[in-house]
């Protein structure tokens, strides 16, 4: 059962250290292919009503490490504090009190706390806690746009409003030709994607302009990225290089393969398009790996990923990928803090 995988493994690896065609040379684009072996799920039902998207009320905020408070005791003003930073912990230092947690709680809440430890000496106390700097809700804006980084989130904002915060989308040398490729962005909300249409959006249709909510990450991709996806359940999730003639197999061995332990060789999918919108196609691996089918080429932006199991729902699919696809955009745009991302803010 391993030897078809470990041949392919060793002739992709050993074809690409010395630059010779691999045993698998043939290889199909996902439209050829699908009549064989490769199923099309494309994913068009983009809801009408886009009103649940644009509440621009926000939740109550919570206070979090990071954040700066101020706390006030009416009449009191030896006991009140300007700028308080709210620390790791998530406690905060008051006199009387000393460490006091606000870290979870609405600064109404805090108050309340506060008001609660200060009965025993101050039974009658008003206390009024106010937020000074917000930097513990945060979202992400990633990709093709001009200062790419993670911005705090104290009020309402829109998608739009938060690519300008980001400096819009970047732009290519003097042509100022936009490098972003709208067609495949998209905006992450916990494991779920919210339905927007960016062409649709910049064309001027505001119901796609949502109100950004706290650790939501929008992603513009460029327009000529190389690079492709391989996440899921194999040894080296991430970014790869695109390369002339990159293939499934190819992309599969460049993540240092299938975790069999985990996964099921059968459960690979490659994903195009926007992943609001997107046309996911049906790969069995194991059968190219052991020459019953042709490999099958991919190109720049595909996700290439391998599930634990055959999930047949779309909203499970992105349940599992949406967490590591995530991790991999930002460890691919954050950790290189000196490329320019930043914490925008501080």
């Amino acid at each position: 059962m391993n030897s078809p995988w470990i041949m392919v493994l060793l002739v992709l690896v050993g074809a690409t250290a010395a630059c010779t065609p691999s045993v698998i040379e043939a290889t199909e684009t996902l439209e050829e292919a699908n009549a064989a072996y490769i199923e099309a799920h494309p994913q068009r039902n983009l809801p009408a009503d886009m009103s649940p998207y644009l509440d621009p009320l926000v939740p109550d905020y919570v206070i979090g490490p990071g954040d700066r408070i101020s706390v006030e005791v009416a009449g009191v003003n030896e006991l009140s504090r300007r700028g308080l930073l709210v620390r790791p912990d998530g406690k905060i230092t008051l006199p009387l009190l000393q460490d006091t947690v606000v870290a979870g709680l609405s600064p109404e809440r805090a108050a309340r706390e506060i008001e609660t430890r200060l009965l025993p000496t101050l039974p009658k106390a008003q206390v009024i806690v106010s937020l000074d700097e917000a930097r513990s809700q945060r979202f992400l804006v990633l990709g093709a746009v001009q200062n790419p980084g993670i911005f705090p989130l104290s009020g309402p904002i829109t998608v739009l409003e938060a690519l300008g915060l980001a400096g819009g989308v970047a732009l290519v040398g003097e042509t100022g030709r936009a490098l972003a490729d709208l067609s495949r962005a998209y905006l992450v909300r916990g494991k779920s994607v919210v339905p927007l249409n960016f062409d649709r959006l910049i064309g001027g249709d505001y119901q796609h302009n949502v109100y950004i909510r706290p650790g939501d990450m929008l992603y513009i991709p460029a327009r000529h990225a190389g690079e492709v996806f391989v996440l899921g359940e194999v040894q080296n999730p991430g970014v790869f290089e695109f390369v002339p003639n990159m293939s499934v197999m190819r992309a599969l061995a460049a993540a240092g393969w299938v975790n069999r332990v985990a996964a099921k060789e059968t459960a690979v999918r490659v994903i195009r398009g926007a992943l609001a919108a997107p046309h996911v196609y049906l790969i069995d691996a194991e059968d190219i790996a052991a020459g019953r089918r042709n490999d099958v080429a991919i190109r720049p932006g595909d996700i290439v990923f391998v599930t634990t199991t055959e999930l047949q729902d779309w909203n499970d699919v992105l349940g599992q990928l949406l967490p590591t696809l995530q991790a991999a955009v930002s460890a691919r745009y954050l950790i290189g803090a000196a490329d320019g991302i930043i914490f925008q803010g501080e």
